[in-house]
């Protein structure tokens, strides 16, 4: 019987001591499942942080991103600007072919009329002539009883002859000369006519327009400066300022 005892006590107690090594390997594996699920929860964490981080940066990036988008169309306008002003300068740079315009203008504008050039004038009175035109050579006057010059012609004609216009012109100016009496001067453009020796009465009006042939006074005797002569008409003729010879230019 005490074997019996023996051999129960010892298998109680080997199954004591196998079940204190069964729990000591649960345990164990508790203890090693736990760690495994802190290590797992931790990188888990890690891993968490990284993405948070790695999204944050990938924000960052994406931000900077938008605002050099926001930038680019601005470095497009100035490089749209540039290309504009390169075609502006290639435009310049064509040389330009001028076309030259009809001239129109000439076929509208009338031709221009040439002056006529006067070549001859109407005898102011019909008589001779008594002392000739000599504005170089020096002639002697019987009044003054000396040597001058004669600007114009001397044409005999009695006291209250009628004088005539030589040709078309305006009356410029009527005026009492002290050497050469009453004085009609006439405007013909080119040509000045110059009427002297006349009598105030029945004489023509300044300013007033007359025809080739017209009556412009009567012959008197106004002239201090040939009182000694016969019975004259003193006539002249310039062109612009220069004495010209009027015989020379009667028809």
């Amino acid at each position: 019987m005490s074997i019996k005892k023996l051999n129960v006590v010892k298998s109680v107690r080997s199954e004591k001591k196998k079940s204190n090594t069964e729990k000591r390997i649960f345990f164990s594996l508790i203890l090693c499942v736990c760690a495994v699920v802190l290590v797992s929860a931790f990188s888990a964490l890690n891993t968490t942080k990284e993405m948070e981080d790695e999204g944050k940066e990938i924000n960052a990036r994406e931000v900077k991103s938008d605002e050099i988008k926001n930038e680019i169309p601005s470095v497009k306008i100035s490089e749209e600007v540039k290309e504009e002003t390169v075609k502006e300068e290639k435009k310049e740079e064509v040389p330009k072919v001028e076309i030259e315009a009809p001239k129109t203008q000439e076929e509208i504008m009338p031709p221009k009329v040439e002056e006529v050039k006067i070549t001859t004038i109407a005898k102011p009175v019909s008589g001779e002539i008594l002392k000739m035109f000599s504005d170089k050579k020096p002639v002697y006057s019987k009044t003054m009883q000396d040597w001058r010059v004669h600007d114009g012609i001397d044409i005999k004609a009695n006291i209250g002859e009628s004088v005539f216009c030589c040709l078309d012109g305006k009356v410029e100016d009527v005026y009492e000369d002290k050497l050469m009496g009453m004085t009609v001067i006439i405007n013909h453009g080119k040509l000045t006519s110059k009427y002297q020796n006349l009598s105030p009465t029945n004489i023509i009006q300044k300013g007033k327009e007359v025809k080739k042939g017209e009556a412009i006074g009567i012959v008197g005797d106004s002239a201090q400066a040939e009182i000694s002569d016969a019975s004259h008409l003193h006539f002249e003729l310039l062109e612009g300022k220069i004495q010209q010879n009027p015989e020379n230019m009667f028809e």
